[in-house]
């Protein structure tokens, strides 16, 4: 069946801050798929497959990097929303959901995630303390309505409305005073864009909420919001099988200490039921009962891919329709099972010495680095010789036009840092610094 572009193109969702050539006849895309390209085809998108996802992006081992998480994560979105949608009597395209705009977010979610993810982001959390904060959700909503390049006549990609409120998981520009219950996806704990982009969240979702209080999030963006947590349980925990460093006979050996030490984490989050996280270890459990231990042959990467595929199309299950905002709900006893999963990442992996040894140095790289180039940024504006790139500058005085000079400077130079890979990054500070001899006629410098 042909599809009516002209109504999509007329619902205000579909609607463009700047606009100009979505009414062009010839082209034969609704305003949700030349979201989705404009993002496949920006340079902040190609940035995240040299930034780690879990295990460093440099890794031997074939595992997941933020590109190919991000990929997956818009797959699994859209085939939700899709499900949702072919149900008999389904409201949700009145509502709001698309697939295209699930998918584009999925694509987008972790665009503003530093080299070296989350010990990065507390690098830089901890830098601009004082002046706005560093957040990786608000880092994504800043690159695609404000940093990203695109053309002369609109800043960042000029998505639609629906994408822009997509992206925001988290609807709020302060956490919320009193985080939602850990099965309500219809709000977020963290915040999720900068007051610098008030007006393009106001554009976005209307309203702003109260300071202290949680907004209300779209039904695309709780089906990419439950897309990612899908993706970090199972996905990563399968690299991690495979490369040997979670190894399910240990795990089982070890699964009562496995279990008190997930309800440990998870005791302070409000509405946490101990009887449903202590239903969802025994299903897992069970899952994983019999299971030889890994070796890498065919037969058990086949096993293990079957076992793998049928936990993602169960809790892809889990989302559902409801009547009422936000019209999209997840079954609070998949959200337990997911939890566990990721947990034996969290256990074996995230808190193991090496790794976390690892972030104290990469956390370290980031916080120097950050230093170097607001030196290098002041010395530049004072006439000195400095080796500022040329983007840095003009970052800063994009800044400037919305902080004062002392704001926009660790602003600009985290701006700058969210557009680095890691091996970027650890080269720049080696040339900045002085600390390694560099190619003075490196290319990708500028």
């Amino acid at each position: 069946m042909k599809r009516d572009i002209g109504a999509e193109r007329a619902k205000d969702r579909s609607r463009r801050r700047v606009g100009g050539r979505d009414n062009e006849p010839s082209d034969y895309r609704s305003p949700g798929e030349k979201d989705r390209d404009r993002v496949l085809y920006s340079a902040e998108f190609r940035r995240l497959a040299g930034v780690t996802q879990v295990g460093a992006a440099h890794e031997r081992h074939l595992i997941h990097n933020r590109l190919t998480h991000s990929l997956k994560v818009a797959q699994m979105g859209r085939r939700i929303a899709e499900r949702l949608l072919d149900q008999e009597d389904s409201n949700l395209d009145e509502a709001g959901l698309m697939p295209d705009v699930v998918e584009t977010a999925g694509l987008i979610h972790d665009m503003g995630h530093p080299p070296f993810g989350h010990a990065a982001e507390e690098a830089l959390a901890s830098a601009l303390e004082d002046c706005g904060g560093f957040e990786g959700n608000a880092q994504s909503f800043r690159i695609v309505t404000k940093l990203s390049t695109r053309d002369f006549n609109s800043p960042g990609l000029d998505l639609t409305k629906a994408t822009l409120g997509a992206v925001l998981k988290y609807p709020q520009l302060t956490p919320p005073n009193t985080p939602p219950d850990l099965t309500d996806r219809s709000k977020g704990k963290k915040w999720g864009a900068y007051e610098t982009e008030l007006e393009d969240f106001q554009f976005a979702l209307g309203s702003v909420p109260a300071k202290g209080v949680a907004g209300v999030r779209t039904p695309n963006a709780i089906v990419m919001d439950w897309a990612d947590d899908i993706s970090f349980a199972t996905h990563d925990l399968e690299d991690f099988i495979h490369a040997g460093i979670v190894q399910l006979e240990t795990l089982a050996s070890q699964w009562d200490e496995f279990c008190i030490d997930g309800k440990g984490r998870l005791a302070g989050k409000n509405g946490f039921n101990p009887d449903e996280y202590d239903r969802a270890c025994q299903r897992v459990r069970s899952l994983f009962e019999g299971f030889k231990p890994y070796d890498g042959t065919r037969q058990h990467r086949a096993k293990l891919h079957s076992l793998i595929s049928d936990l993602i199309t169960d809790l892809d299950h889990a989302c559902s329709e409801v009547d009422g905002p936000p019209y999209v709900e997840v079954n609070p006893h998949r959200q337990y099972v997911a939890e566990v999963l990721k947990h034996i990442t969290n256990y074996y992996v995230v808190s193991n010495p090496s790794i976390r040894a690892a972030e104290a140095g990469q956390k370290k790289t980031v916080m120097r680095l950050h230093e170097e180039l607001v030196e290098s940024l002041t010395d530049r504006l004072a006439k000195q010789r400095s080796g500022c790139p040329d983007l840095l500058d003009e970052m800063f005085r994009a800044a400037a036009k919305e902080q004062d000079e002392l704001e926009a400077l660790r602003r600009a130079a985290a701006d700058y840092i969210c557009t680095l890979t890691e091996q970027q990054a650890v080269d720049l500070l080696g040339r900045i610094s002085g600390q390694t001899p560099a190619d003075s006629l490196g290319v990708w410098l500028r």
